[in-house]
């Protein structure tokens, strides 16, 4: 995973995220593909991000097959957001929690796929 958030120092706001997500599919194509897309899908957690760019790609090996199992790909690329987050709070000095809650998504705001939290 190659991930970068850029946040405005003086509003605390998340501005951009970008995630690059590499995965090893095993032998067999299984649903390594969806797991990729999923993943990287994910990656935004519960943060509005007004600009992303996610892409994944995902290699067939001679490793064991891999696929859906333990949170469809998203667990990884979520863990990896949530300590980028806790990085930027310690850069910036603020409470993390305070840093989150700033940025979560808030009712009507599109996430990156398009869609509207609530069904609106």
């Amino acid at each position: 995973m190659e991930n970068t958030l850029v946040v405005d120092r003086s509003t605390h706001a998340f501005r951009i995220m970008k995630g690059s997500y590499r995965t090893d599919a095993g032998g067999r194509r299984n649903f390594s593909p969806d797991v990729g897309n999923v993943g990287a899908s994910a990656s935004q957690s519960i943060y509005y991000l007004p600009k992303s760019d996610f892409s994944v790609e995902v290699r067939a090996s001679r490793a064991v097959d891999a696929g859906s199992t333990r949170g469809y790909g998203t667990l990884q690329t979520m863990a990896a957001t949530e300590m980028m987050v806790d990085e930027a709070a310690e850069l910036l000095g603020i409470d993390p929690i305070e840093l989150r809650l700033k940025n979560a998504f808030k009712t009507g705001m599109k996430n990156s796929q398009g869609a509207i939290p609530g069904g609106r």
